[in-house]
């Protein structure tokens, strides 16, 4: 359950970093899917590939579907910024950094979750607890994180040129005598 509700948050994060006048450019919209594709198979290997050492086999599909997730987590939150600063998009506003929170987050899970199941060293006790003491610590920095960040005000957006108003001026009205002389030819 708890990952289902990080995917839909993912979501929605990447609805308002990629989406950000309402509609989902063509050439983001593509990308987007290859790297949310990629990221499953990638994870999906790597969590095939993972080993833990563990007593029963409840514990072992756990361990590696804890990897799994946190894995996924991480790949499309690092997919997310990379392609949102390839695509040109702005960084600086508050789902941004919402955003990058929760990746350097998902990035400290992984991390924990590559230890409990590649290292091996989930037989001791001590490591499982300390590496959630260390989790919480690091969630408890995202939040500081996230306080610091949305105290701050939104950077306003950028102000379009003149001359790119008065393009987008005479497309719409473009598009609006097309519109009108498809209604017509429909009519006859």
């Amino acid at each position: 359950m708890d990952e289902a509700l990080r995917l839909l948050v993912f979501y929605e994060l990447a609805v308002h970093v990629f989406r950000p006048t309402g509609v989902w450019a063509r050439d983001v919209r593509n990308a987007f899917i290859g790297v949310g594709s990629a990221s499953v198979v990638l994870t999906l290997l790597l969590a095939w590939l993972a080993q833990p050492t563990a007593h029963s086999a409840v514990r072992t599909f756990i361990l590696r579907s804890n990897f799994f997730c946190a894995a996924l987590m991480s790949e499309l939150f690092v997919g997310m910024v990379v392609l949102s600063s390839t695509a040109g998009l702005p960084l600086k506003t508050h789902v941004a950094r919402i955003t990058q929170g929760l990746g350097a987050y998902s990035i400290m899970c992984v991390a924990a979750d590559i230890v409990l199941n590649y290292v091996s060293l989930s037989q001791h006790q001590f490591v499982d607890g300390e590496l959630s003491h260390l989790l919480i610590l690091t969630y408890l920095g995202c939040e500081a994180y996230w306080i610091v960040m949305l105290w701050q005000e939104a950077p306003t957006p950028r102000e379009l040129p003149e001359s790119m108003l008065t393009q987008i001026y005479a497309l719409h009205k473009r598009v609006e005598y097309d519109l009108i002389r498809i209604r017509s030819w429909r009519n006859k």
